[in-house]
């Protein structure tokens, strides 16, 4: 007996024969039994085999295609392919037009494409979002969604057919070194009633100031997974996790006892291992989803009030990569999403980048990592609860508060802190005029005066604690670009220009925005926030000040305020743990100067004179301290021991653009 042959078979077989192809035969189907039992068939009706045997002879129907395998691409085909993407890039750089979203020719892919005035030709796609359940991924890579464009099912060319899923990484590990390979945080859950007062305390105090969920459709979600964390996604218990800690960092240390039965460090540190062990479960880095980095973005907002390490940092950044693989960083308009999508989307990224950005400045490290390619809008200033899943139209920007007029704020703040970084150049032969920058400054001040701070009612106070934060953030932003461009402009020396009572009051007033949210009795649940955004170089130029001029009608008001904040932070959970080399490292030792020097100049006041101890006050200390007129001299070094180098000249203390460059720095240590 002998196998039926196929054409096709047929024409493989004579091509590798004769080493030229030849055109295929038709040859006819065997019938249905003699082709099971792989024997010949004459091919008539009744076939032999089957009159033989007395069964009913059938043949295939003829309008069945017969299957053949596919055309292999040729080099041919990859040379045509290239022409016609080389015209496409040719009229896609020469085209102004603008993308617009258009509808998704399959379900499960959304694209956006240029404006259709062109030709079929250069009409490509330029983005994708390819969405599986709650975690999709984004690509705008041009070689990619050109071969894209000319397949019709693009799904199947993403998803592995085998359903093959590589290990995941250990995410635990990656974050502080737990090894949650046999772990589960199950048991790390309180109990229910507990988790309802989290959630509780989450939602009043937290949420308002880091606003990344939609609580009407958050809180149905929350309770089941409290209802049964077991029968709830990974990610959703990422999002748990995150609640808790947040929550706990929200609450006075009794509260927590009170609550949990345990102080709020052990809190903390469970909360966390839960959150890595989650992480973990949900393989986050190869399959990240909107809830896991909803979570992130809340754990990110309040874990910087405990730990300021670089670890923070890098780990702000990683969750950016995550987010941008998703396409965040696109806007959801353009990828052909709904409006409660797109607009919790925009809540969400402007929420990571804020945060990326303000963790930079616990290590001097001052990155533009902006991607142009990001054309995300700012989400709307609407409460929750004038949101909802198939919303078809938002409502206008109300002039009032609303539960996102601090967020708006803060992203306020965020933009135009990207500005001014996209206005610095990278050397110091062109410096922008100090008009670019004021200008910068003015209208993002003027722009949230005249949108959200009018409406503010301090009587309430979530809203006095919002004001308060929002005016220190916007303070700060103004003051520090403002001593960054003088610093800039003025190579040499900054002294005169930047130790005047005039720029210390501003100082003062930026720090006491601070201290005022630390001592407000009805601000008790709200201080987290403070720790959150520390006012950094705000204390450090105040430090400065007093160690050049200790004397004038606003050192003894900056001398509270820096009281008060180092008050805070010695009493910060964690802070005996920060590494070596952290900014708190330098502004100690500066304290501890202005201390000292502030002792000689009582002194000095005592005896009558200001001569017999100024070896160790610098130029303008002594002389103030004299009662001079600044033409008193230092002779001694003065300097902080063991690790700062304090330039020889002028006097013992650096100029403000010495400082701030030493300050730069992220890898020194100081020995005190």
């Amino acid at each position: 007996m002998e196998d039926d042959t196929s054409p096709s078979q047929s024409v493989a077989g004579s091509t590798r024969g004769t080493g030229v192809a030849k055109r295929p035969k038709k040859v006819e189907r065997s019938c249905i039994l003699c082709h099971r039992r792989k024997i010949r068939c004459d091919k008539k009706s009744p076939c032999a085999t089957c009159t033989r045997t007395g069964v009913l002879c059938c043949y295939p129907a003829s309008e069945q295609p017969v299957t053949r395998r596919p055309r292999k691409t040729t080099i041919a085909d990859v040379a045509e392919r290239l022409v016609r993407l080389e015209r496409t890039l040719v009229a896609i750089s020469s085209s102004d037009s603008h993308t617009e979203a258009e509808t998704p020719r399959e379900s499960t892919v959304q694209a956006s494409k240029p404006d259709g005035g062109g030709s079929d030709n250069v009409s490509v796609t330029e983005e994708f979002l390819l969405q599986n359940g709650d975690s999709s991924r984004y690509m705008n890579e041009i070689l990619i969604s050109r071969v894209l464009e000319e397949e019709t099912v693009r799904h199947d060319l993403l998803v592995d057919p085998d359903g093959k899923r590589f290990e995941p990484l250990d995410v635990g590990s990656l974050l502080s070194g737990y090894s949650p390979t046999s772990a589960n945080s199950l048991n790390l859950h309180p109990q229910k009633w507990q988790c309802m007062q989290l959630w509780t305390v989450f939602v009043n105090y937290v949420d308002l100031f880091n606003k990344v969920l939609h609580i009407p459709t958050a809180e149905s979600v929350v309770y089941t997974a409290i209802e049964d964390p077991s029968s709830a996604g990974a990610d959703v218990n990422c999002l748990l996790f995150s609640v808790y800690f947040s929550a706990v960092t929200a609450m006075e240390d009794e509260a927590v006892i009170s609550l949990l039965g345990h102080g709020k460090r052990r809190a903390l540190s469970v909360f966390r291992r839960g959150l890595e062990i989650s992480l973990a479960q949900a393989d986050f880095l190869e399959a990240p989803t909107l809830t896991g980095l909803q979570a992130m973005g809340i754990f990110l907002q309040t874990v910087r009030a405990h730990n300021t390490g670089r670890s923070v940092w890098v780990l702000s950044g990683l969750i950016i990569r995550a987010a941008q693989s998703m396409g965040l960083h696109r806007d959801g308009k353009t990828l052909g999403l709904s409006i409660f999508e797109t607009e919790m989307r925009r809540r969400l990224w402007w929420c990571l980048s804020a945060n990326d950005g303000r963790v930079a400045e616990d290590h001097s490290i001052t990155v533009n990592v902006f991607d142009p390619s990001t054309n995300i809008e700012f989400p709307s200033n609407v409460d929750d609860s004038q949101l909802y899943p198939g919303i078809t139209e938002l409502p206008d920007n109300r002039g009032r508060w609303t539960e996102m007029s601090l967020p708006l704020i803060m992203k306020e703040h965020c933009l135009a802190r990207r500005r001014l970084y996209q206005v610095i150049p990278p050397s110091a032969s062109s410096i922008p005029s100090e008009a670019v920058r004021k200008e910068i400054v003015d209208k993002t001040i003027a722009h949230c005066e005249e949108e959200y701070f009018q409406y503010f009612n301090t009587v309430i106070p979530v809203q006095r604690a919002a004001m308060l934060m929002g005016r220190a953030v916007l303070g700060k932003l103004e003051f520090v670009s403002r001593l960054q461009w003088l610093s800039m402009a003025n190579q040499n020396t900054t002294r005169g220009l930047l130790s005047t009572d005039e720029t210390l009051a501003e100082a003062c007033q930026i720090l006491e925005y601070g201290t005022q949210l630390q001592s407000d009795e009805l601000l008790r649940n709200y201080r987290w926030i403070s720790d959150v955004y520390p006012q950094y170089h705000v204390l450090l130029y105040v430090l400065w000040r007093l160690c050049v001029r200790p004397t004038g009608p606003s050192v003894d008001r900056a001398w509270v305020h820096v009281e008060k904040s180092f008050d805070v932070e010695f009493g910060r959970i964690g802070f005996e743990t920060a590494p070596p080399g952290s900014k708190w490292t330098v502004l100690k030792a500066f304290r501890e100067k202005a201390v000292r020097i502030r002792q000689m100049v009582a002194e000095g006041k005592a005896t009558g004179n200001g001569k017999g101890t100024s070896s160790d006050i610098p130029q303008d200390s002594a002389a103030a301290a004299a009662g001079g007129n600044g033409d008193a001299t230092g002779t001694g070094t003065g300097g902080l021991e063991d690790g700062f180098s304090w330039p020889p000249e002028d006097a013992d203390l650096p100029d403000w653009n010495e400082l701030v460059e030493d300050f730069k720095l992220s890898d020194f240590e100081i020995q005190i």
